[in-house]
């Protein structure tokens, strides 16, 4: 079986636990306009500007091969991570994957948005160890026009997860884009909806401009957001710790 991707990134460090190898699929149901990896929101298998080629269809068993490579810096935390694109959107692949991975004990995490069908999120519920799950816009007719996001699925898919994982392997990420997902209204749903789950933990951070040549080899517009002052982050970070008593709050820097 081969699953679609456009890189494996060998020793990172904010991709989950520990060390991890972290394996980008293709394809996306979001449109999110700070997203870092547009080569990653279509399915399709894109060649740049520059001649680059944007995607490749890789077996299984070749990734594994590639992450094992790793293995000696994984210990008992660290381990592999499928992003995206949106991960769960291959979740036949991925589940395939993790069963080759966990035969090799090795620890199995996921960057999501959670914008893919409930079936698909239940085929990955019981084979992967850690999840990290984005929370971005959560008004629904700007999450709809703005990003094509479903916030019914969204919170359909939140619901399952928080019932059927452990709180201790879900953190909640949070990118703040100037005007969008950092605005008032949204910031007063996001700590509602974080006091409501009281998750264990959550990052936040300001979007940053590091897949700009990616947008430009491609022929993609390029949106550029004003920073989020590190005083405006802590700020946030500490009405977050104000209302979730129980959560780790940590503010990414990027």
């Amino acid at each position: 079986m081969n699953m679609r991707l456009t890189a494996i990134q060998r020793f990172c460090l904010h991709d989950g636990p520990g060390i991890r190898t972290t394996v980008f699929l293709k394809g996306c149901a979001l449109r999110c306009p700070w997203c870092s990896n547009p080569e990653n929101i279509s399915y399709e298998i894109l060649t740049g500007k520059s001649n680059t080629v944007y995607g490749t269809d890789m077996d299984i068993d070749e990734v594994v091969r590639i992450c094992l490579k790793d293995r000696v810096y994984y210990e008992e935390n660290g381990g592999v991570t499928v992003s995206g694109g949106e991960a769960l959107l291959q979740a036949d692949e991925v589940a395939v994957l993790f069963d080759k991975l966990h035969s090799e004990n090795i620890g199995c995490c996921i960057e999501t948005s959670l914008m893919a069908p409930v079936d698909n999120l239940n085929k990955l519920i019981d084979k992967t160890d850690y999840w990290f799950v984005d929370m971005k816009l959560l008004d629904a007719a700007k999450a709809g026009s703005i990003l094509n996001g479903d916030t019914c699925l969204y919170d359909t898919n939140l619901d399952i997860l928080f019932k059927k994982v452990s709180k201790e392997k879900i953190c909640i990420r949070i990118p703040l884009a100037a005007g969008i997902t950092y605005t008032k209204e949204n910031i007063m749903l996001l700590e509602n909806k974080l006091s409501e789950l009281n998750p264990y933990r959550c990052e936040i951070f300001s979007v940053h401009d590091l897949g700009r040549k990616k947008y430009e080899d491609l022929d993609m517009e390029f949106t550029e957001f004003e920073k989020i002052e590190e005083s405006e982050l802590r700020a946030f970070a500490d009405r977050l710790s104000n209302r979730c008593k129980d959560t780790e709050i940590e503010i990414l820097r990027i």
